[in-house]
């Protein structure tokens, strides 16, 4: 009895990590952040389209162009760390 309780225990825990293994899987890590190309935009006028881009301050810019504007104004070194909003 003891030996099948303890089969049972090892049974739990291998599927257990397989499942941890599975869900690392499932959630890559993150790309570096990236430079904008702000040398292809005419500052300070940007187009109104709307393509979200996450800025390393924590800030969503309605696009490249409008964070490239930011960049242009403050001299901050914003990079993007992700497309899409923050």
């Amino acid at each position: 009895m003891a030996l099948a309780t303890l089969c049972w225990a090892l049974l739990l825990l291998v599927g257990t990590f397989a499942d941890s293994v599975k869900q690392t899987e499932r959630w890559p890590r993150a790309a570096a952040p990236r430079t904008p190309n702000c040398a292809r935009y005419h500052l300070p006028g940007c187009f109104k389209n709307l393509d979200p881009v996450c800025g390393s301050d924590l800030s969503t810019y309605s696009n490249e162009c409008v964070l490239c504007v930011k960049i242009w104004k403050t001299g901050q070194d914003i990079k993007i760390i992700r497309d899409g909003p923050c």
